[in-house]
């Protein structure tokens, strides 16, 4: 009965996804229907009727402030995302009581047969039934599937899924907030472009001042003013390069929360290193084996294959049932012995690329200060005429590339940083 109930649930919460599937189509299909029977209309009203019918369907709400830490709640909690892990949890569970079924069904078939061959011989014959009835029904019971093999097999299956849940909630869990940190972070950093490619535009825009300024009174070349009027245009294609890749960006984060892909973020956290101590690698792998999913799967293959193995020990070593069933468990074990390998593996890696990406960052930050300190020290020789307008530019552009730089370097060692963390749990897939 529990049984029934739980796939009621599972049966209705499909069927819920699917009623919403199918209101998001003919949602589509009556919006297209709408645009192809009004062509003779003008622009102006379309773009309107489109408007509207887009302000209708998502609103654009006020300003949202939201920092990392609530995006990852709202993504975990609410939104498709977040309903498939809670299906896929609740299909865990029925799938779980179902090998109870099989299990319990089983054992009592085992049991029955048991009691059979208990029956003493005068009564078989008094109930009319034959005296090998309890090999009758083994031998049918074994063609079913019914033995002592199968059941403790089940038995495994049914411990496992019950065991592991929880841990296959998490993995989909995990996921949802892998997917949010990235686009969140890659926000930050398109942000931060953005920010320096404008400065990088006003330093340009106030050096063609300076420039304009120098030729007029004739401390200056038309070739400089060309130069600096170059450089300002490059510099206005870097803003609104940026500008729209931050806006890919935010229109991806709205998409991903359910918001109108127009919908205006405020992005509260900012572009910063990430704190906390680095776990020591060798302490960092034992988490890992302990916790890996994959690990979890490929023992228990093993042990099924064992298991499987007892149904052919008896049968002749040269026999291709036999043979067949001894590489099974050679090729379990050697799994078992390599997804351990793999994993270390994987963590050092993952170590190592922390390890790169702190040096690439110290290296970054040096190298944006001495570039800064550079550039202070050029403007003063070139405020004093000791300098052309070509080398003030040249600094301008070394500049504006050490600030990317150093915002590329953190960003990548806060991946590192994450992935180095991240694998040290269960991960993000299921088994």
């Amino acid at each position: 009965m529990k049984r029934n109930k739980n796939f009621f649930i599972v049966k209705k919460s499909f069927k819920s996804l699917l009623s919403f599937v199918i209101v998001l189509t003919l949602v589509s299909t009556q919006s297209v229907s709408f645009a192809k029977t009004n062509d003779n209309v003008g622009n102006a009203e379309k773009d309107s009727d489109v408007k509207v019918s887009t302000e209708k369907m998502m609103p654009i709400r006020p300003v949202i402030k939201m920092s990392l830490e609530e995006a990852i709640e709202k993504m975990t909690t609410t939104g498709i995302m977040a309903e498939t892990a809670e299906l896929n949890k609740r299909l865990d569970k029925a799938e779980a009581e179902g090998y109870d079924e099989k299990y319990d069904k089983i054992r009592k078939t085992l049991r029955r047969i048991d009691d059979l061959q208990a029956i003493p011989p005068a009564m078989l014959a008094a109930l009319q039934l034959p005296s090998n009835i309890a090999m009758i029904k083994a031998s049918q019971a074994q063609s079913a599937g019914v033995t002592l093999n199968n059941k403790a097999i089940v038995k495994l299956l049914r411990d496992f899924k019950n065991e592991n849940i929880e841990n296959n909630y998490e993995a989909d869990m995990n996921k949802i907030k892998l997917l949010t940190t990235e686009l969140y972070e890659g926000v930050l950093l398109a942000e931060k472009y953005t920010e320096m490619a404008e400065e990088n535009l006003k330093t340009k825009k106030e050096t063609l001042k300076n420039v304009n300024l120098r030729y007029e009174v004739g401390m200056d070349s038309k070739i400089s003013v060309l130069q600096a009027k170059q450089a300002l245009e490059e510099a206005k294609q870097s803003v609104e390069a940026a500008k729209n890749k931050a806006k890919e960006l935010k229109m991806k984060f709205n998409l991903l929360l359910g918001n109108n892909v127009m919908q205006k973020i405020e992005f509260t956290d900012k572009l910063m290193k990430k704190k906390g101590d680095v776990t020591p690698v060798s302490q960092a792998i034992m988490r890992a084996i302990d916790n890996n999913m994959k690990i979890k799967g490929v023992d228990l293959k093993l042990k099924i294959k064992k298991l499987e193995f007892n149904e052919f020990k008896m049968y002749p070593k040269s026999s291709s049932k036999y043979l067949t069933a001894k590489h099974g468990i050679a090729e379990a074990e050697q799994n078992v012995k390599n997804i351990r390998s793999s994993i270390e593996m994987d963590v050092r890696n993952k170590k190592n690329i922390l390890d790169e990406k702190t040096k690439s960052l110290d290296t970054a930050l040096e190298m944006r200060e001495s570039t800064l300190e550079i550039a202070r020290l050029m403007k003063l020789m070139y405020a004093e005429g000791m300098i052309n307008t070509d080398k003030i530019l040249l600094v301008e552009m070394s500049v504006y590339k050490a600030n990317t730089d150093y915002a590329k370097a953190l960003s990548e060692y806060n991946k590192a940083f994450r992935e180095y963390e991240d694998v040290q749990g269960v991960g993000t897939e299921r088994i």
